[in-house]
């Protein structure tokens, strides 16, 4: 159990490191590949889980004197390892620390339901049609005065269209848009959307803010290059300056979590990327990045113990 205490405390030491660290790279993610991008922010988001794993596999020779390295040993190290009790504070962290992870997994299964469960009444109640004159079969027409195209489904992503869009966009720009939105059926960006946002919610909500708009920002952007494939870029940008244009009059409180937009808040940052070539990043950049990531465990790990005495100068076994 006293494994369990040490991954609890390295969870909320690596969570303080990215919090102050995830919004020094934030300004030179954008230079980086979709590729890098994508993994850079799935390691900063799960990073308090695997930086209290590693330290859990850092620590476990302390529980065995004979697997027990020297080196390790000065590196980090955790006292009277083999002693635990569920009255000392130990059994407290860890009661609490338990019940607020469940509290935040209720919560957030209870919101997606709802949020789930509204998308499906608003389907069931509107005619929605499978698109005629369309290849795929996960294209909807759905009957709307508002213009607005999405794609929505957790385990089966569905493509909307409105009929209001549908008047006022022609056949290309129309095709554009079914091109971007099968990228994110393609890619189940509205089941990853939720669990990323899961991993967000776990740190400050300022840092969660960030973290869930630059991965929103991401797979718009990488949905937009898979529609290069069919169209050149300026036609996919003015698409996207003309739909975003009509979707101001959707409502400001639309929560999309578990939706793609065509047109979202971000779309300047979305078009100038469409329209501007990627400067490559610095490789000083790149190799502060690597060493700060890598850094994070090892700083928890060697700090691990001297929290724990910390505690112990406020509780008792």
């Amino acid at each position: 159990m006293n494994l369990t205490s040490v991954a609890l405390l390295a969870f909320f030491i690596g969570l303080l490191l990215l919090s102050l660290l995830t919004p020094l790279l934030f300004p030179k993610l954008s230079f980086f590949s979709f590729a890098t991008r994508k993994f850079s922010l799935w390691l900063l988001v799960t990073g308090p889980w695997w930086i209290g794993g590693t330290c859990v596999v850092l620590f476990w020779p302390r529980m065995d004197s004979e697997l027990s390295l020297s080196w390790l040993a000065n590196f980090a190290h955790w006292h009277h390892a083999d002693l635990f009790n569920f009255t000392s504070w130990h059994g407290l962290i860890l009661l609490v620390c338990s019940l607020i992870v469940v509290w935040l997994l209720i919560v957030i299964s209870v919101q997606s339901w709802r949020k789930s469960l509204s998308m499906r009444c608003l389907l069931d109640l509107s005619n929605t049609q499978k698109l005629q004159n369309h290849m795929s079969h996960k294209v909807y027409l759905l009957q709307s005065n508002i213009p607005s195209a999405f794609t929505s489904g957790l385990m089966s992503p569905k493509v909307y269209l409105t009929s209001a869009l549908l008047k006022q966009l022609d056949q290309q720009q129309l095709d554009i848009i079914i091109q971007h939105e099968l990228a994110h059926v393609r890619a189940y960006d509205p089941l990853f959307n939720v669990i990323f946002s899961v991993f967000c919610r776990f740190y400050p909500k300022p840092i969660s803010h960030i973290l869930m708009q630059h991965y929103r920002l991401l797979t718009e952007q990488m949905a937009d290059s898979a529609a290069t494939y069919y169209y050149d870029n300026l036609d996919i940008a003015q698409t996207l300056i003309n739909v975003a244009r009509l979707l101001q009059k959707l409502p400001n409180n639309c929560d999309g979590t578990q939706l793609s937009y065509f047109g979202n808040e971000q779309v300047s940052q979305r078009v100038h990327r469409l329209i501007s070539p990627v400067e490559k990043p610095s490789v000083l950049i790149l190799l502060i990045t690597i060493v700060a990531l890598i850094g994070a465990p090892l700083i928890a790990a060697s700090t691990v113990d001297s929290f724990h005495h910390f505690i112990e100068t406020i509780f008792t076994h």
